[in-house]
């Protein structure tokens, strides 16, 4: 990474908390206390043929 790069990476405050969980999307969100979260990511590309996502072979996808 150059020096350059790193301006552009936003770290957590040391007393941050962050949370990766695997969950069914609608009854995570709905145990949230409300405004408490800055970011959900909900929508990772799944390699079906989104608009947004360039659909490959299954062993290319899984080799990514």
């Amino acid at each position: 990474m150059t020096e350059k790069d790193e301006t552009l990476v936003t770290r957590l405050q040391t007393d941050s908390r962050a949370e990766i969980v695997c969950e069914n999307n609608l009854r995570f969100i709905h145990k949230l206390d409300d405004e408490s979260m800055n970011l959900i990511i909900t929508s990772p590309p799944y390699n079906i043929g989104k608009a947004y996502e360039v659909r490959q072979e299954r062993e290319k996808y899984i080799d990514a």
